[in-house]
Formats: structure tokens, C-alpha cells, sequence
């Protein structure tokens, strides 16, 4: 043995209590520093139900600010950490935290948010005032309606003289490419890309392309504020339903309103769930998560587009 040589010896304990257990995978993790490790281990260590964020967890382990965003920054990036925003009831914005002993896609991660209750922490179901299955739904409706819309308007351009785009527009075979051209038609040239003069329904046609080029050239707060807006519908009707099912009132005031609002989304989020089921098998809840996904990701920089929010990542 040379005279320089180091030998180590380890000796072990098995703790009899307070305990948790980990992969030699996370604790060797080529990728993150001993603060993302740290961060890690100690949320994994928390006991089941605790709702400590990682900034809290980043003060108790005297993780400095710096240091803290450079460890999210590695836990996100290796996919240990993920993160999403949404609007309660009454507009309030809530921060979604999850934390994972491996690594998870956006999808994956999605799918198990879109879950968890973050009025109901303690994953005691649906109760009064929070209507989790309408807001799945909206979301799903919010990321159908900029390709239904579009695909409308596609059909809907008829100039007098056939241009460039209606020449393009019916060499298309799927309305997935209608839609696409006229998102790139609006971006371009705003709504007097399009010509309605020989559509029968050319007066509403016009303020619908203004809505869209809208859309295009800003979607992100465009489509929050819509999904806003069907949220509010679907919630209406939610608790309309709970109104007759649990109250027997079926002349409630709301009765006809929520009816009549709700209806053609309800009908529009149905025929989307059964469109993902028949073409790629994919059950409601994996819909909801694609759905709450795409919303915040929409003309980031992932590229995603507002005809391609439904659409397999």
C-alpha cells in the first residue's frame, strides 16, 4: 500500500424511525448540484400531505436565493420539479408545485396535476364551490375553439376572384392544414387577409376575423380570458345540475341561462373527448391534462401553435 494511500471505512446504523428512503440514482444524479439534491431529498422527505414550498423548504435547508433558483432551475430542468399556474375562483392565481422522487414529462407531471384539487389539499373530492370537472372541460373547449374558429373562416373565404389563399385553402386535405393557413394569413395581414363577399354570412364573418387575428397575434391572454369565460359557464351549469340533483328545484332562475350558454359547450368539449378516444385512445383526464399543458405553453418557446393545442406533444 503506498505511504499516501487513503482508506476509508463506513460504518452504518439503521435509523429505527424518521426515515425515507432513496434511489442511488437521485443521490448520484451527474447533473445536479448538492443543493438541488438537497432541495430534493428534503421535500421527498416531508410526511404525505405537507404543503411546503420549495421556497420555504430553500430558508429551512439555508439555501441562499441565488443558489435556490440556479437548484429549481436543475430539479425542473432533469424533470424532478414541475410547475403550473391557474385561476381559482374569483380570479385568484394559484402556483401548483410538484415534486417527484423521478423524473417526470410535462405530461406525465400534467396528467397528476390535473388530479389534485388545490382548494381540497386533502383529496376529499368535490365539494360545494369547486366545480373541478367544469374546468377541465373549459380547458379542453379553450384549446378546441382557435382551430373550429379558423377551419370556419377558411371555408367562409370566397373573394370574388379565387386569390392565393382560397387557391391554397382547397388544395388542403384536413382542416388541421385549413386552419394553419389562415393563422398564417391573420399573423401576416390581420383580418383583411380574408374576404367574405361572396359568403352568405360575410357580416358576422368579418367581426369574427378581427377575433381571430386577435388571437393569433396574442394568444396567450386571448385564450386565458376565453377559457375565463367558459370556466364561468360550466361552473354555472355545474351547480345548476347540483341545484336539481340534490334540491329537486327544477324551476331554479338560473335554470334557462345556464342551459342556453352551456349547452353548445358542453356539446362542443363531448364531441372533442370522443374524437381523442376514437383516434388515439386517450381517456378525458389525459385530454384535461394536454389542455392545461398547452394553455400556458401556446406561442412560447416551444412553438406551439393555436391550431395545434390538442395535438399529441
Amino acid at each position: 500500500m503506498d505511504s499516501d494511500s487513503t482508506v476509508i471505512y463506513r460504518h452504518h446504523i439503521a435509523p429505527p424511525r424518521a426515515f425515507t428512503q432513496f434511489s442511488h440514482e437521485l443521490i448520484r444524479h451527474p447533473r445536479l448540484s448538492s443543493d438541488a439534491a438537497r432541495l430534493l431529498t428534503w421535500q421527498l422527505s416531508l410526511p404525505d400531505g405537507a404543503r411546503e414550498p420549495l421556497s420555504r423548504t430553500a430558508e429551512r435547508a439555508r439555501i441562499g436565493a441565488c443558489a435556490f433558483t440556479r437548484a429549481k432551475r436543475q430539479l425542473k430542468e432533469e424533470g424532478f420539479v414541475h410547475e403550473r399556474r391557474l385561476q381559482g375562483p374569483g380570479g385568484h392565481w394559484i402556483t401548483q408545485q410538484l415534486v417527484s422522487n423521478v423524473p417526470l414529462s410535462d405530461a406525465e407531471a400534467a396528467k397528476i396535476l390535473v388530479r389534485s384539487n388545490p382548494d381540497d389539499p386533502k383529496g376529499e373530492g368535490e365539494r360545494s364551490g369547486k366545480a373541478v370537472a367544469a374546468d377541465r372541460m373549459a380547458a379542453i373547449i379553450a384549446c378546441s375553439w382557435p382551430r373550429a374558429e379558423l377551419t370556419d373562416l377558411a371555408h367562409r373565404h370566397k373573394p370574388r376572384m379565387p386569390d392565393e389563399l382560397a387557391h391554397a385553402v382547397s388544395k388542403c386535405t384536413t382542416n388541421q392544414e385549413r386552419a394553419r393557413l389562415v393563422a398564417e394569413a391573420l399573423l401576416t395581414h390581420g383580418a383583411t387577409a380574408l374576404d367574405f363577399t361572396g359568403a352568405a354570412t360575410k357580416y358576422s364573418d368579418r367581426p369574427a376575423a378581427q377575433r381571430m387575428a386577435g388571437l393569433v397575434q396574442n394568444p396567450r391572454p386571448v385564450l386565458n380570458d376565453v377559457a375565463g369565460a367558459f370556466r364561468i359557464a360550466l361552473r354555472r351549469l355545474y351547480r345548476t345540475r347540483n341545484i336539481i340533483l340534490h334540491g329537486g328545484a327544477t324551476q331554479g332562475v338560473a335554470l334557462e341561462a345556464s342551459l342556453r350558454t352551456a349547452a353548445p359547450l358542453a356539446g362542443a368539449g363531448l364531441d372533442r373527448i370522443i374524437h381523442a378516444d376514437y383516434v388515439e385512445g386517450l381517456d378525458p383526464l389525459a385530454l384535461a391534462a394536454r389542455a392545461d399543458v398547452a394553455l400556458p405553453l401556446v406561442n412560447g418557446e416551444t412553438g406551439l401553435s393555436v391550431v395545434d393545442l390538442l395535438e399529441p406533444g
